[in-house]
């Protein structure tokens, strides 16, 4: 075999085995009573596994063990066992307000991802458990809230009691009706095969005469918008985004839209965050440049869910300068095919900048075809030819930086 076969045969083998390591699933089962973050509370099988439970993780509470998860983020399991060995049953504690546990997978499952075995509780504090797939219980297992807090609990695909309902990863019949001995636990439990039951769709909430359902539906929007502003900078001639949520859950990503007239938008930015989930405050920050021809513009934030679903943000209205349009530069040929460039500046020009969209210097060589001091004219040839995109000429004058795009085809 040819050398060039061996390396072919090792690559191969190496993505086989970066894809196993990436689609691999552990199972972590508590040691004893501690908290959830610590990673001596869990021993752990499987290959690659983390020090703590991960997305795709199943986890089993031991019997005669608490494990409290209360550290104000949000955690995903791929599911959660909650064992009993006699009259002794485990117990989890999810409390704290930002505490989000999502059991399941994302997109959703009919199987069972939670299973509660006689004797076991799980104690829903402030915080919220989000459960995608089905709720097993058996008689004695029940679901309820500690202390002065109200606990948050949605399930999207039945509550099971009796028969298979203790196993996980599997379809179990029939609805439980011992969710919660607790008054004060907000849930609400999805399941269209039982909706000619009583017990089908079932929801309780004491909160502004709402359901439980709707309470938690407001809950769990995929963003809890804190700010929106839109403010015109003079310096830099532009308009500056800026907007910050509280609340992010299963967030894919934003797109920053702009419309003349307040009713056609269009996108002008998108940014991805850096996680989908996330509890904490979260800033963002995006400028407009294309300020052209208008004086109003209209700006909102489209945040699109990892499902498709979006939801927008407040409409930001920025008014221009009067004089904003009377450019003192102009740039040619634009488009243009990435060797010379023109421009000619009714100010005297103290420097010019070249850059691409990410900010990245462009080197280049000025040839002064004409220079007064209020009637410059210059011919740009680029060092190397631009690669086809968009890109920004600064011109620094007295009356400060103007900027244009122009395009490399």
């Amino acid at each position: 075999m040819t050398s060039k076969f061996y390396v072919y045969l090792l690559c191969a083998w190496f993505f086989l085995f970066i894809a196993n390591e990436a689609s691999a699933q552990c199972t972590f089962t508590s040691t004893g009573t501690g908290n959830w973050d610590n990673p001596a509370t869990w021993s752990s099988t499987g290959t690659g596994c983390g020090t703590t439970p991960g997305p795709d993780d199943h986890v089993i509470i031991a019997a005669g063990h608490t494990v409290t998860l209360n550290g104000g983020e949000t955690v995903q399991v791929a599911s959660i066992l909650v064992q009993r060995t006699g009259n002794n049953g485990g117990t989890l504690v999810v409390a704290g307000a930002g505490t989000h546990l999502i059991i399941g997978p994302e997109g959703g499952t009919d199987q069972n991802v939670l299973v509660m075995e006689n004797n076991t509780d799980m104690i829903i504090d402030g915080a919220i458990v989000q459960v995608t797939g089905a709720l097993g219980i058996q008689n004695n297992g029940n679901i309820i809230t500690s202390g002065d807090n109200e606990g948050y609990l949605l399930v999207e695909n039945c509550a099971r009691q009796g028969g298979n309902s203790t196993t996980i990863g599997a379809v179990s019949t029939g609805c439980a009706n011992n969710i919660t001995n607790s008054t004060t636990l907000v849930y609400c439990v999805r399941c269209e095969g039982c909706e000619s039951d009583s017990l089908g769709v079932q929801d309780q909430s004491n909160i502004n005469g709402m359901g439980g359902c709707e309470t938690l539906d407001d809950l769990l929007l995929p963003v809890e918008w804190y700010y929106f502003e839109a403010k015109y900078d003079a310096p830099s001639q532009s308009v500056i985004l800026t907007w910050g949520t509280l609340s992010e859950t299963d967030n894919a990503f934003f797109e920053v839209e702009r419309s003349l007239d307040g009713f056609s938008f269009q996108v002008i930015d998108k940014q991805v965050p850096v996680r989908a989930h996330s509890s904490q405050i979260q800033h963002y920050r995006s400028r407009d440049t294309e300020l052209a021809n208008a004086n109003k513009i209209y700006y909102r934030i489209k945040q699109t869910d990892i499902d498709g679903t979006f939801s927008y943000s407040r409409i930001a209205v920025v008014i221009l300068p009067s004089d904003l349009n009377h450019s003192t530069f102009k740039l040619y040929p634009n488009p243009n095919k990435g060797q010379d460039l023109y421009y000619h500046s009714n100010d005297k020009v103290l420097r010019i900048q070249i850059v691409d969209m990410l900010g990245k210097s462009i080197s280049f060589r000025e040839e002064n075809t004409r220079s007064e001091d209020m009637n410059h004219c210059a011919h740009i040839q680029f060092q190397q030819k631009l690669s086809k995109g968009t890109y920004i000429l600064q011109v620094y004058t007295r009356l400060g930086v103007e900027s244009r795009k122009f395009v490399v085809e």
